[in-house]
């Protein structure tokens, strides 16, 4: 996943599909690359690990929440973070998705009015 990935969820739609997106996000297995069991191996660098926590940061800054996730784990002294969802408001923190970093990060930009969400794409 890269940082450019977001997604927008209508307010009617939005509390029961975060509910079992996070289901499914706790369900992610997190560690070696090599097996098959591993859905979410470790980041390419301690660098990349640099960019996770930046970006986890300027969410929390922006005034965006940590849905799920955004924790560096110690598993064999490797670069592993945790898949993470956070939300964006409309507004304040998309300027969060413009940067591409390559690290497990899902935004989520939740919105009542169509047409302000479609200004916030085309605009990003």
């Amino acid at each position: 996943m890269y940082s450019k990935f977001y997604q927008f969820l209508h307010e009617a739609v939005y509390d029961e599909f975060i509910t079992k997106l996070k289901h499914a996000y706790k369900q992610v297995p997190i560690g070696d690359p090599l097996s098959s069991k591993t859905l979410c191996g470790p980041l390419h660098s301690p660098h990349a690990v640099k960019q996770y926590q930046a970006t986890i940061k300027a969410v929390e800054d922006s005034g965006g929440e940590i849905l799920y996730g955004g924790k560096v784990l110690d598993i064999n002294g490797g670069n592993f973070v945790q898949p993470t969802l956070t939300l964006l408001s409309e507004g304040k923190g998309i300027e969060i998705t413009r940067e591409e970093v390559f690290v497990p990060i899902l935004h989520v930009i939740k919105f009542s009015v169509i047409s302000h969400s479609l200004v916030l794409l085309y605009f990003n």
